[in-house]
């Protein structure tokens, strides 16, 4: 027990001492693992004897290049701090999410940076030594008790604080207190005591050096420490047009104040919460209807029990309005723009005229339709950017320049066919925005991964900030509490579901079968309306086909009863490119 508390008390005084140095990186990519999952880095070796991890080399060799020409800027911390925030809580579920951050935090790095932690081949020694350097000694790499340090290194310790900023200082104080196991995980045959790479695990970091490592990387970066996210109020409307002819160029008007479902709340974990739910008795059988696009563009609409099929229109992206009477979908055809028409095809209305709209999503009260209105943007072609519907690829040979898919979050008066003053605040990868019941917040898919938005605030990441770990479709619970999403998973995707602060995600779907069999697709997941029941697209048939899983309790974790919904006369087919496929309304 003496040995242990040695141990953490050796730790401790590490972390007053890292205070004073700091580390770099930013945005990700896909992460090579070797056969035990770990992370394989194309810069930093571990086959050497006695080699740090991955990470243990990139935090040590990040420590040793400060003050070098190498040492990490500003701009690196900015992209790093979200990175190794990840690495807190239960941010990072798994090796895949944790190597794609590793893989981030190298190509945050310059090739000058990662040659540079190369060349020095770190090793448990060099991980003592530099500790001994700094008034810290280690036991040996596999245990054994350390010792405090020396009245030398004390008074060393003593004159560098007092070199150092009131900031800094604070920033020291406030990482002393902060001690514990790392919340990525420790396997066992992962991380000796002394750092070095005893089994093979890339994750294996102590808070104790992670926690000053992003008291520094925020002061490094200007970020705020005590930061935090506030609800503004819905403004009061002003009287929108009477007018019900669109325009090419619809005038703007204030949004409605939301007044159906009562506003929510935050948590202090940044949730969206209801103050009501939906009942959570479940009914024999799903009921309702769907609305669907097939292959050829054509929109039907038919009964959950597979009688009713009809073709109402043609377009992409349809999304059912609340009460089940209309349906709301856009055109990349002549006329193009966003429409609106009845569940037995009458009545189709232009509402906007804009060309590149995607992904209309009616409001739960139905006084908003929110869309993305997109645009192609040419941009240097020196690595792939995000997903996106049009995005061209670089020319051979890298350089150059190419055309990828942005867009803006806008709201639209489904009587008026305006824009309503100003744009949700989301980053230009927006895609397949998705309404809470409290027709005030959005899921939508972005740059880095999922987040929450509504007017007046930031977006709200869910997800590991990980550029190409590859999540989208957001689906709001009608409940509230929850969020289906489609995850990339080995090449394929599945349903996911997590609660609305990102936390407790777990997986819905299977992405592959037992016994070598081919792994499929699960996506576009679609709450029934009494929150009871998720219609999907699956092929794992080998065809596209419309499944539904059961969600008894409402949350929305771990489905059940996943089987074909219906049989359909035409062919389906999805893009990934969050084309919402189906909607399932009243």
């Amino acid at each position: 027990m003496k040995t242990i508390y040695a141990g953490l008390l050796i730790w401790l005084l590490l972390a007053l001492l890292l205070a004073g140095c700091d580390v770099s990186v930013p945005v990700s990519t896909s992460a090579a693992a070797d056969t035990n999952g770990d992370y394989v880095s194309a810069y930093l070796s571990t086959s050497y004897p006695e080699a740090l991890s991955v990470m243990n080399q990139l935090v040590l060799g990040s420590l040793e290049l400060e003050g070098t020409a190498d040492a990490v800027t500003a701009a690196q911390a900015q992209a790093l701090l979200p990175l190794w925030q990840a690495f807190q809580g239960s941010a990072l579920r798994d090796n895949a999410e944790r190597n794609a951050a590793l893989a981030a935090i190298e190509k945050a790095m310059t090739p000058a940076q990662l040659q540079a932690i190369a060349v020095m081949q770190l090793t448990g020694t060099d991980l003592q030594t530099w500790a001994q350097e700094q008034g810290v000694s280690f036991g040996a790499p596999g245990g054994g008790q350390g010792t405090g340090p020396s009245t030398d290194a004390q008074a060393t310790a003593q004159a560098r604080f007092g070199n150092m900023t009131e900031a800094e200082r604070a920033a020291m104080r406030a990482t002393a207190q902060a001690g514990g196991g790392f919340s990525g995980g420790q396997r066992t045959g992962g991380q000796g005591a002394g750092g070095t790479r005893t089994g093979s695990s890339s994750a294996g970091t102590s808070n104790a050096l992670l926690n000053p490592l992003l008291a520094l990387l925020t002061q490094r970066a200007g970020v705020s420490v005590n930061a935090t996210r506030t609800i503004a109020a819905t403004p009061t409307p002003a009287q929108s047009p009477a007018t019900p002819t669109p325009t090419d160029t619809p005038a703007l008007t204030s949004e409605p104040t939301p007044t159906v479902t009562p506003a929510p709340t935050r948590s202090s974990q940044g949730s969206v919460v209801t103050s009501t739910k939906a009942s959570s008795a479940t009914s024999n059988s799903p009921t309702g209807k769907l609305v669907i696009r097939d292959e050829a563009g054509v929109i039907y609409v038919v009964n959950v029990d597979g009688s009713g099929l009809h073709a109402i229109t043609s377009g992409i992206d349809p999304s059912w309005s609340p009460d089940g009477q209309r349906i709301a979908y856009v055109r990349w055809s002549e006329p193009w723009g966003l429409f609106t028409i009845n569940a037995d095809g009458s009545g189709e209305r232009q509402l906007v005229a804009d060309k590149d709209l995607r992904q209309p999503d009616w409001s739960p009260n139905g006084d908003v339709i929110a869309v993305v209105k997109g645009r192609l943007e040419t941009v240097k072609s020196h690595r792939f950017g995000p997903r996106g519907i049009n995005s061209q690829p670089p020319p051979p040979g890298g350089g150059g320049e190419r055309q990828e898919w942005v867009g803006v979050l806008k709201g639209v008066n489904p009587d008026t066919g305006a824009y309503y003053d100003g744009d949700y605040p989301a980053d230009k990868y927006i895609e397949s925005p998705s309404w809470a019941p409290d027709s005030i917040h959005l899921a939508f898919e972005g740059k880095y991964g999922l987040s929450t938005t509504a007017k007046g605030e930031d977006p709200f990441l869910l997800t590991p900030a990980l550029q190409d770990l590859g999540y989208s479709t957001p689906a709001w619970s009608p409940a509230g509490d929850r969020i289906a999403y489609t995850r990339e998973m080995h090449g394929y995707w599945e349903i996911w579901s997590m609660a609305t602060d990102g936390s407790d995600r777990r997986s819905m779907t299977v992405v592959s079968t037992g016994g070598g069999a081919s792994a499929y697709n699960n996506v576009c997941p679609a709450w029934s309306p009494d929150g009871q029941y998720i219609a999907f697209l699956t092929d794992r048939s080998g065809e596209w086909e419309v499944w539904v899983m059961a969600v008894p309790d409402g949350t929305g974790a771990d489905g059940t009863d996943q089987h074909k919904l219906f049989d359909l006369p035409m062919a389906l087919t999805y893009g990934f490119n969050g084309d919402r496929m189906l909607d399932w309304g009243r």
